[in-house]
């Protein structure tokens, strides 16, 4: 017998009866009890289905307890079947409001991302427009910007300031949350800090290698996905500008809105979902498929250390490591040559996945229970979570636009 048949037979055996509840009137107390009995009847209808289908794995029953509509789904265990008044113990399939909340939290967020898309394009020329009553010298040619390299870096940190505050800020309104609700800042030390950079780094390795693998694959077929290229800093300002547009401004800012409101809002429905959309969202903003797969898989690892750290100080630190270490290399290549700067990088790949590996046993040892796999509420109701957030009209529009954007990038 199986843990679900022992269950049922423990369940037949000892069977609970409600006797110690004060109720106001004796209509109240008529509709309890026979909500009692409803209860009652349905759990013992599902304890003798699980008997009948558990008894030396015979299953030919599921055929005719299906057809009752009670947890009829032969993949699904008895104990995920929730109790809904009016339905017994049913799926937890989600009401019509929980539904509509989540598609309006779908609107707030997809709404947020457009307006996050349309100052990336627009806030650059806003800011340069700005700049040039103090620096006339900065020009505009055929959309690119002609200035001193300090001052384009200028113009990058002024306009990520713009593309991500004014979202965060407006996205947290809108949905009511408080700063301490959005931002959850619980105090970290730097023994527990340390080994969640480590593991950041190494599944940024990892997601590194997948993107490296899925380049060489997509050039088989002549398709060439191309990144964001960093420019070379030639002076200490330079780096130090670069260093702060490039890891300090990021991850600043993307762990507000992203590990922030969006995650932290989207809480209410379940962190495993919060954690999904989050991260698909994140990845999906990168908008080429040579980050797409790191920008995935180190989005989830940066939510799950949020979800458990509470503290979105904890994400913001490790995603700074994450960004800084490409702005050393970067700077480090023109005094490299090829074979001595690819042997680097592979070698710094390798250190990723030993920190990485390092910081999970770690953690492990030190903070039992903090990798304990994050549950949904049953493969049904996640089902219509998603496919009430992604129905959405503002994340259709942002999904489709994205991947079109991917496509662009994948063919040009």
């Amino acid at each position: 017998m199986d843990v679900n048949c022992l269950q049922s037979i423990y369940f037949l055996s000892h069977k609970l009866w409600y006797t110690n509840i004060v109720f106001e009137s004796p209509r109240q107390a008529v509709r309890y009890r026979l909500l009692f009995w409803e209860a009652d009847f349905i759990r013992i209808f599902a304890a003798i289905r699980a008997l009948a289908c558990s008894y030396n794995g015979y299953r030919g029953g599921e055929v005719f307890f299906s057809s009752f509509g009670f947890c009829g789904d032969p993949d699904r265990r008895a104990d995920e079947c929730t109790y809904v008044e009016g339905l017994g113990f049913a799926d937890p399939a989600l009401g019509r409001p929980q539904r509509n909340a989540i598609r309006i939290y779908g609107n707030a967020i997809g709404y947020a991302v457009i307006l996050f898309l349309l100052l990336q394009n627009l806030a650059p020329y806003a800011v340069v427009w700005v700049l040039r009553l103090l620096y006339p010298a900065i020009r505009v040619y055929r959309g690119s910007f002609l200035a001193s390299e300090e001052n384009i870096q200028l113009i990058q940190f002024l306009s990520s300031i713009v593309c991500y505050l004014l979202p965060v800020v407006l996205l947290r309104r809108v949905l009511g949350l408080s700063a301490a609700a959005a931002f959850p800042a619980r105090r970290l030390s730097a023994e527990t800090a340390l080994p969640l950079a480590g593991i950041v780094l190494g599944s940024s390795a990892i997601g590194s290698t997948v993107s490296l693998l899925l380049s060489s694959l997509l050039s088989l077929f002549r398709l060439y996905p191309s990144g964001p290229q960093l420019s070379t800093p030639h002076s200490l300002r330079a780096f130090l500008g670069m260093a702060l547009t490039t890891a300090v401004l990021p991850a600043v800012f993307e762990e507000l809105l992203f590990r922030g409101v969006i995650l932290q809002s989207l809480r209410r429905f379940g962190d495993l979902f919060a954690l999904c959309v989050s991260s698909v969202i994140f990845s999906l903003l990168h908008r080429n498929l040579v980050q797409l797969p790191n920008a995935l898989l180190t989005g989830m690892v940066l939510g799950y250390i949020v979800l458990r750290t509470r503290s979105v100080w904890a994400s913001i630190f490790c995603h700074f490591v994450n960004n800084l270490f490409p702005v050393i290399l970067q700077t480090l290549s023109p005094y490299l040559s090829d074979g001595a700067f690819n042997l680097l990088f592979l070698g710094l790949n390798f250190l990723y996945v030993l920190l990485g590996l390092g910081g999970l046993v770690y953690l492990s040892v030190t903070h039992g229970g903090f990798f304990a796999p994050l549950r949904g509420e049953g493969r049904h109701a996640e089902r219509y979570k998603y496919r009430s957030f992604f129905s959405s009209l503002p994340i259709l529009v942002v999904t489709v636009s994205l991947g079109f954007s991917i496509l662009l990038n994948l063919l040009g």
